[in-house]
């Protein structure tokens, strides 16, 4: 992985975000602390069943400065768990939502609009990281395993 890869993260987040904004959207809706807690919280812990924290950075460190091949490989199958984990996370919570809609339907005119808003900030914090954590790393280190 390239010394400075926090650059085009940080641009490819940029492009993202600015394309959001420019079809109307707000910021402020993309930050909800339930899809959070949901997605990025659920598979953090979930990786903790694996992995300890010592492992998690040593897996960032080897996609970032190389390692041995078996670190290497170890770091690989460490962000492909992180990817499966926030795959599953990220639909976990919107199920759990669905059938939280299902269960209110007194009450689900009042309701839909902001769960179903809800449902898909936690599928769009899933996707972020696999794009902006899981698929990166993972990449750099099939590349660093082929040198």
């Amino acid at each position: 992985m390239k010394r400075l890869f926090f650059i085009p993260l940080i641009g490819a987040l940029t492009l993202a975000l600015g394309a959001y904004l420019l079809e109307g959207g707000n910021i402020l809706l993309l930050f909800q602390i339930t899809a959070a807690l949901g997605t990025y919280g659920l598979t953090f812990v979930m990786l903790l069943t694996q992995y300890s924290p010592s492992e998690m950075g040593k897996a960032f460190s080897a996609a970032v400065k190389g390692g041995t091949a078996k670190e290497l490989k170890i770091s690989l199958t460490y962000f492909g768990t992180m990817q499966r984990l926030a795959i599953v996370s990220g639909l976990f919570m919107p199920a759990l939502g669905c059938i939280h809609i299902g269960m209110n339907t007194s009450e689900i005119s009042k309701i839909t609009g902001f769960l179903i808003a809800l449902l898909m900030v936690s599928i769009l914090y899933s996707l972020s990281i696999m794009l902006f954590i899981t698929i990166p790393f993972s990449g750099a280190i099939k590349k660093r395993m082929v040198e």
